[in-house]
């Protein structure tokens, strides 16, 4: 059985109406085709958000902006041969916030 993220939207509305019909937590699963947990969970969130929607996942803020990634990006060629730290410490200069050598790999990385 899946896990509450990957349960649509459609079957937590379904547990939400059959909540408000009456029915028990016990008998939800086995009409919706899913485990207690997730109808457990769906009514959690329903309590909590008054909504059926994905909640959004809470991630790390980027270090960098689109501008500087754009920035790195050209910059890059003309490093040549230059270490990944050499150009970290370039840039951590010209945008006066500690970059590191990782983070510009992995703008690199994802620019292509």
């Amino acid at each position: 059985m899946p896990k509450n993220s990957e349960i649509s939207y459609d079957d937590r509305a379904k547990m939400q109406v059959l909540s408000e019909e009456g029915k028990s937590q016990v008998e939800i699963p086995n009409l919706v085709g899913c485990s207690l947990c997730a109808v457990q969970c769906a009514t959690r969130r329903f309590i909590e958000t008054k909504s059926h929607n994905n909640i959004s996942k809470c991630e790390r803020k980027r270090l960098t902006s689109k501008r500087e990634d754009r920035i790195l990006i050209r910059k890059s060629p003309k490093a040549g041969k230059n270490s990944s730290s050499a150009l970290a410490v370039g840039l951590s200069d010209e945008f006066s916030k500690p970059v590191s050598a990782r983070t510009g790999r992995r703008r690199l990385l994802e620019a292509g």
